[in-house]
């Protein structure tokens, strides 16, 4: 979709990419992910061995809004810890 997206609003002037979070505890998430069993069972498979936080997409979102993405379009930003690299 995003790669669709930016192909047909390219002509318009407007980028779309997208933030690609792997596992990130949020208030809605975060009691389960804190299961013993859970936790271990996710986490062996994640590179960086931890859960993401809201604080880890900051900056790829920064990016995304500002001027220097401005020539940036149709690109999907994995931020998982390594998840999708293993």
């Amino acid at each position: 979709m995003t790669k669709a997206l930016a192909l047909e609003w390219a002509k318009h002037n407007i980028q779309v990419n997208s933030l690609c979070p792997g596992y990130v505890i949020t208030p809605m998430n975060e009691a389960d992910l804190k299961q013993e069993k859970i936790h271990n069972h996710i986490t062996k498979k994640i590179a960086m061995r931890r859960f993401g936080e809201i604080s880890d997409m900051v900056g790829a979102a920064v990016l995304m809004a500002s001027n220097a993405s401005d020539y940036m379009t149709g690109q999907m930003i994995v931020i998982d810890g390594g998840w999708t690299a293993e």
